[in-house]
């Protein structure tokens, strides 16, 4: 596979800046502090939140750095999930389960959007090893989507925990199917 530059749109960097504010966002999670320490439970809740964000962004980042077009649908897909993560990110306060529902259903959806459009770069592409990372990473997308769909139904209690460990194990995977 040839190797070649590729520069950095304007929307891709609207798209990092989001992430930014989310970030600086999150943090407020920490403010509470009792005799000047944190709280594990707030800490734990800015943990989850940072996973679910750096997972989305990571996918993102993955997918225009690998297969994006930067082309007319790249771009609307891309201020798709922006509206999106404007509205995940008024969700994000410490108290998680009030908005647990809400949240991860939102990050269903921004899943979606991003498996469509690893979907559209499969049947754009011929090479075998391109469309066989792509699918790799739409299998992943599913198993995300089921997993967090049960953790939204279930009681929170142990919904919390299934759509934790599926945070953290989808980071995982695609960092060893979109880095490899």
């Amino acid at each position: 596979m040839e190797i070649f530059e590729k520069k950095v749109s304007m929307t891709e960097l609207f798209y990092d800046l989001i992430f930014v504010v989310a970030i600086g966002k999150m943090t407020h999670i920490l403010h509470h502090l009792d005799n000047g320490i944190i709280e594990p439970l707030s800490y734990f809740k800015y943990l989850i939140i940072l996973i679910s964000w750096i997972n989305v962004w990571m996918i993102q980042a993955v997918f225009n750095n690998h297969y994006g077009d930067d082309d007319t649908i790249d771009q609307l897909f891309l201020y798709f999930d922006v509206f999106l993560l404007v509205y995940l990110l008024n969700l994000t306060s410490e108290n998680f389960r009030s908005a647990f529902f809400n949240y991860n259903l939102l990050i269903i959806i921004i899943t979606l959007s991003q498996m469509a459009q690893y979907l559209r770069q499969f049947f754009k592409r011929k090479e075998n090893a391109q469309t066989t990372l792509i699918m790799s990473f739409v299998y992943i997308f599913l198993i995300k989507i089921i997993f967090i769909g049960i953790g939204i139904i279930i009681p929170y209690e142990i919904g919390i925990i299934l759509v934790v460990s599926c945070y953290r194990n989808f980071i995982s995977l695609a960092i060893t199917s979109g880095f490899s």
